[in-house]
């Protein structure tokens, strides 16, 4: 057993899977993340200029090799900025993993009292064959792997998990032999 933030969870998850992109933008927010990402030598961060240029270029990179990919976002708006690429991928079937920072706070139905409070996973809706909310660490490596293994099934297209922000610094102790692929 040994314990693992977060961020180091995602990162040993999308390699376990045989990921080797992940396109990205230069948020703040999302520094640790990529720092994690960027130590793992099977895996290649793009930083693109936006959300949405992020996720053409995943879906791109999807359609001229035919390996997989991941678009990280960061929260609300930016999160929102990919759904024309997100959107691009449904339409043509495309197996994207599309990984987006949320609030920690519950999804406020209000409609508007708190704007920064709105279902991610609800806009995706519509232009995702699967969508997640990760509740806790433990479940990282489960809802990674069930994402891509939807994303790719017989009605192949892009798949939506929000992670919550408070989640990405967290500790939790875990069992490594569940990362079978060398980091």
């Amino acid at each position: 057993m040994e314990d693992i933030s977060g961020n180091e969870l995602i990162a040993r998850s999308l390699v376990a899977n045989g990921i080797s992109y992940v396109f990205t933008t230069s948020s703040d927010r999302l520094s640790p993340l990529r720092t994690c990402l960027e130590k793992k030598t099977s895996i290649k961060v793009i930083i693109a200029r936006s959300e949405g240029a992020a996720t053409l270029m995943a879906d791109g990179y999807i359609r001229r090799s035919g390996k997989f990919a991941v678009v990280l976002t960061d929260d609300n708006g930016r999160s929102l900025s990919q759904i024309y690429g997100v959107a691009n991928s449904w339409a043509d079937k495309t197996p994207l993993l599309s990984l987006s920072i949320c609030n920690d706070d519950e999804v406020d139905y209000n409609k508007g009292y708190n704007r920064y409070r709105f279902d991610q996973s609800g806009v995706y809706h519509e232009v995702t064959i699967w969508r997640k909310r990760i509740n806790s660490l433990e479940s990282i490596p489960d809802t990674i792997k069930k994402g891509k293994c939807e994303s790719t099934r017989h009605k192949r297209g892009p798949v939506h998990i929000d992670i919550p922000f408070g989640l990405l610094e967290k500790t939790v102790s875990f069992d490594t032999a569940v990362f079978s692929a060398p980091s």
